[in-house]
């Protein structure tokens, strides 16, 4: 391999890349967005991430965290498997986001504490008559004004006819019981029910038969082992519940406890 001097330059010694655009840019020292570019070149190097995805928007955040806040948002996005992530970029501010700020709500800003938010209503159970059917269940749940049946579409009753009827039966429960108005998906939140009991099922009960995607598998293993969640708290229903979501956004639920 020939290197030569004339050879166009990269990463910190580029003026048009890194710490010197970003200073440019955003009108701050080079030596203070130098920590964050460098660490991201030192993950590149060890091919954990392509630094080239990212513009100078992202070191500038990355160094707004701090050098422990900037090695820790680049860790928990390096846990990710980001080949099928479309916009790297805003993933990483999301993540970013997250660590200058986990929990925005408690914390008061000069003397002032957020009024308490209200909680939502409690829905009321509907008896279900004996031998009634999940469809019976749902049409006395949307008679009632408790739900929607309009928001299901065909697949959901597809899903619903594969559950045992019991089974059925509670997911209704369970969906007809949820806060619609945080709910922008119905169906997708509806999946995620039916997904649950599904694999519940196949589970028996036993913890260890539910199968969790590897990197979900460690960060689970690794709360366990900080003591963060108890080794008893893990069961059966806890991996089932992890196991319905996709991996990206279990193992970020895992990291909000760490």
């Amino acid at each position: 391999i020939f290197f030569s001097e004339n050879m166009p330059k990269h990463g910190l010694d580029n003026p048009g890349y890194g710490p010197a655009k970003a200073a440019r840019t955003y009108g701050y020292p080079a030596t203070t967005a130098q920590g964050a570019a460098e660490l991201m070149e030192k993950y590149h190097r060890e091919g954990r991430l392509d630094m080239y995805k990212f513009d100078e928007s992202i070191v500038k955040d990355l160094d707004a965290c701090g050098p422990e806040g900037a090695v820790r948002a680049l860790e928990l996005f390096c846990e990710v498997d980001a080949s099928g992530i479309r916009n790297q970029s805003g993933f990483l501010k999301g993540i970013i986001n997250k660590v200058r700020n986990p929990f925005p709500c408690n914390r008061p800003k000069d003397g002032f504490v957020p009024p308490p938010v209200p909680e939502a209503p409690v829905k009321p159970k509907l008896q279900v008559p004996p031998g009634s059917t999940y469809w019976d269940v749902l049409k006395q749940y949307n008679d009632a004004g408790l739900m929607d049946m309009k928001q299901l579409d065909a697949s959901i009753i597809s899903d619903l006819d594969t559950l045992p009827q019991p089974q059925a039966i509670r997911a209704v429960e369970a969906y007809a019981a949820a806060d619609f108005s945080n709910i922008r998906n119905p169906c997708g939140f509806m999946k995620t029910i039916i997904n649950s009991l599904k694999m519940e099922e196949s589970a028996e009960g036993k913890a260890d038969d539910v199968v969790l995607a590897p990197m979900v598998q460690l960060h689970l293993d690794s709360a366990v082992q900080k003591g963060i969640i108890g080794s008893h708290q893990v069961d059966a229903a806890i991996k089932c519940q992890l196991a319905a979501l996709e991996p990206n956004v279990a193992i970020r639920v895992l990291a909000d406890f760490s």
